[in-house]
C-alpha cells in the first residue's frame, strides 16, 4: 500500500512539474508574440519605417496606418502625432478622431477639437478646397466630438438620489 501511495505521489509531482513548465513556456510565448507584433509591423513596412525614422511625414503616416491595421493603437498614435507635427493634414484629422474616441490616446475632447481646428485652418490658410475624403473625415470627427460632449454633459447633469 505504501508503494502504491509513493507511486501516486510521484505521478502527481511529475504532472505538476510538467504543467508548471508548460505554463512558463506559454507565458514566454505570449511575451514573444507581443514583442514581435511591433517588430512584425516594422519588418513588413521596412521601407516606411526607415523613411519615417528619418523624418518623412508621408512615411510616418503610412507606418501609423500599418500599426492601425495591426491593432497596435498606441504605436499608431505615436506615428500619427509625429506626422501631424510635421504638418501632415491626414495625420491631424486622424489624431482628432483618436482623441475623440480614445484610440491610442486618452479621450480628450479639447485636444480632439484643437487638432480638427488645426487641419481646418490649414485648408483656409492655403485657400484650397479639401478633397471629399477629408471633408467626410473632418465631419465624422466633428460629429464624434459633439456626440461625446453631449454624453459628458448628460452624465454631469445626472443627479443621484441618496436613499437612506
Amino acid at each position: 500500500m505504501a508503494i502504491l501511495f509513493i507511486i501516486v505521489l510521484l505521478i502527481v509531482v511529475v504532472c505538476f512539474a510538467m504543467s508548471n513548465k508548460n505554463s512558463k513556456k506559454a507565458q514566454l510565448t505570449a511575451q514573444k508574440s507581443e514583442e514581435t507584433s511591433e517588430q512584425k509591423v516594422l519588418n513588413e513596412n521596412e521601407q516606411y519605417a526607415t523613411k519615417a525614422k528619418s523624418g518623412d511625414p508621408e512615411a510616418m503616416l503610412a507606418l501609423a496606418k500599418a500599426y492601425d491595421a495591426a491593432k497596435e493603437y498606441k504605436h499608431a498614435a505615436e506615428w500619427y502625432l509625429k506626422a501631424a507635427m510635421q504638418g501632415n493634414i491626414d495625420a491631424e484629422i486622424a489624431i482628432s478622431m483618436r482623441y475623440a474616441v480614445g484610440h491610442g490616446f486618452d479621450r480628450n475632447l479639447d485636444e480632439a477639437e484643437r487638432w480638427l481646428a488645426k487641419s481646418e485652418q490649414y485648408f483656409e490658410e492655403q485657400s484650397i478646397q479639401p478633397v471629399d475624403a477629408d471633408v467626410v473625415r473632418m465631419k465624422l470627427a466633428r460629429d464624434e466630438i459633439k456626440r461625446r460632449r453631449k454624453i459628458a454633459q448628460q452624465n454631469s447633469e445626472m443627479t443621484f438620489i441618496d436613499e437612506d
